[in-house]
């Protein structure tokens, strides 16, 4: 049989053996852990640099995208510059012209029998001295009540009609100016807030594409119905 001593030594065996077995456990396991680890950290480099490469590919598509706006903007600017030059060269090629509203459309009538009867209008209604010129006379439609168009040969002859057109008060007839599509729609948003404006005991008055009240010229601000103030 075993002596005590022996017993005693063998448990101790078996501890050391079981400890040394742990530590191996433990070394294996750290060893797995630091793999990991490792593995982990790899794949957190490649995320980094996939993330790097998304920040250039996204910081290439914000600097093409801020062209494209540049560009957008110098084409829109360039539009409405030739939009405005197109108004204004519009504006000039009407700079002469009147419109004669109310005067029926008469049978068999032509384009010089038209320029007659403005010519007769203007020297017996308007009761002008001189015989106005005008280099074309006519209808701007055909339909019945249709305006009659006319330019003026003289700018002067054109002044003159329209500071003599109050005397035709009382009559169906009424003369105007011929102004171009968006100065016609300017003046039909003014005219709105013209009324509103009067209707508050305002002195008011539309002048070409723009109102003066008080001293003060009123223009149709960007939202198209309110007015700001320009020099």
């Amino acid at each position: 049989p075993s002596s005590p001593a022996a017993s005693q030594n063998l448990t101790l065996a078996d501890v050391m053996l079981k400890l040394n077995g742990m530590d191996m456990s433990m070394n294996n396991k750290l060893d797995g852990v630091l793999e990991e680890v490792a593995d982990i950290k790899g794949k957190f480099g490649m995320m980094q640099e996939e993330v790097g490469e998304l920040r250039r590919e996204v910081d290439s598509l914000r600097q093409e995208n801020q062209q494209l706006k540049d560009y957008r903007d110098a084409l829109w600017n360039k539009v409405e510059g030739l939009e405005k030059k197109t108004d204004d060269l519009e504006g000039r090629s009407k700079r002469n012209n009147l419109i004669f509203y109310g005067m029926d459309k008469q049978q068999g009538e032509t384009n010089a029998s038209c320029e007659l009867r403005l010519q007769d209008l203007c020297t017996d209604r308007l009761e002008l001295s001189e015989t106005v010129e005008f280099d074309r006379v006519h209808r701007i439609s055909n339909k019945p009540n249709s305006p009659l168009i006319a330019r003026c040969s003289n700018y002067k002859d054109k002044v003159k009609i329209l500071k003599a057109k109050n005397k035709l008060k009382g009559s169906n007839i009424f003369v105007g100016e011929d102004y171009s599509q968006s100065v016609r729609e300017t003046r039909k948003k003014l005219n709105a807030t013209m009324k509103t404006m009067r209707s508050e005991g305002k002195n008011v008055t539309m002048v070409f594409d723009h109102l003066f009240c008080e001293g003060k010229r009123l223009y149709l601000a960007e939202d198209g119905e309110s007015v700001v103030e320009r020099g």
